[in-house]
């Protein structure tokens, strides 16, 4: 039956859901028809939130592939799944900000200074870590230009 049924989709027992077989036009026949447009309507904002959870779920992989520049666009209905969207987006703002755009750029140079090569740069360096991480880069290139003058 479409109550049961209804139960079942809000409880994930199931992926479909049915509306009430309406056959009247009488209080009951208008009292079912407007719980199977609550059903339907119900139905449309779970598929709306599922959306998100997966590009939310698809974004902390690019994420964590190193590409902080990513962010949850799909925008659930669940007002709890709103705010859990915008927190997510001002974090990855945040660390955007304070870090930068290319987590594996950044790695990279890390690993040419660990290897004493201090020639290249963070390109488009915008985050407080690219931009310290170059103005160090050229400080130090300075200080072995100054102490080779000296040799």
């Amino acid at each position: 039956t479409g109550l049961t049924s209804f139960f079942d989709f809000i409880n994930h027992k199931t992926k479909n859901v049915s509306t009430i077989d309406v056959k009247t036009n009488d209080e009951f026949g208008q009292i079912s028809k407007a719980i199977n447009e609550n059903i339907l309507a119900t139905k449309q904002g779970l598929e709306q939130d599922a959306k998100a959870v997966k590009e939310s779920v698809e974004t902390v992989g690019v994420v964590e592939s190193g590409n902080l520049t990513a962010r949850i666009t799909a925008n659930p209905r669940n007002p709890q799944l709103i705010e859990l969207k915008n927190v997510l987006n001002r974090l990855l703002d945040v660390l955007q900000t304070k870090v930068g755009s290319d987590m594996n750029a950044i790695h990279k140079i890390f690993e040419e200074y660990k290897s004493l090569d201090f020639r290249n740069k963070l390109d488009n360096a915008n985050g407080s870590v690219e931009v310290t991480t170059n103005a160090l880069g050229d400080e130090i290139v300075k200080m072995l230009k100054q102490s080779s003058d000296f040799a």
